[in-house]
């Protein structure tokens, strides 16, 4: 599995993208869809647009609530596939949850 660790900035909220310094072995291919999986399993479908750019991703910031600065760690198996397309999981490194969901995680246990 390779990960890549990246941090979000206000240009990128705005405009709904990730900018990505992509590793020369990333299989990942220019315009190729693939899904972006967060660690509670939901998938977005999302398009790696350019060599640096993932598009796409309107709904993810708003579900995931993203605001600057929120640091992300990205990984993936080349072996990986739904549905015929490679998978991106995304992990929150320092993201905090809302005072809902925080107390709602205390009803879930």
């Amino acid at each position: 599995m390779v990960n890549i660790e990246k941090k979000i900035s206000q240009s990128e909220i705005n405009s709904k993208y990730l900018n990505i310094d992509f590793p020369e072995s990333f299989p990942f291919k220019e315009y190729e869809e693939f899904w972006l999986m967060d660690i509670n399993k939901n998938k977005f479908l999302v398009t790696r647009h350019t060599n640096t750019q993932i598009t796409g991703l309107t709904n993810w910031f708003r579900e995931n609530q993203i605001t600057e600065s929120v640091e992300l760690k990205l990984s993936y198996d080349k072996k990986e596939l739904i549905d015929k397309k490679r998978v991106l999981h995304v992990e929150f490194l320092n993201k905090k949850k809302t005072w809902w969901k925080r107390l709602l995680s205390l009803f879930l246990k």
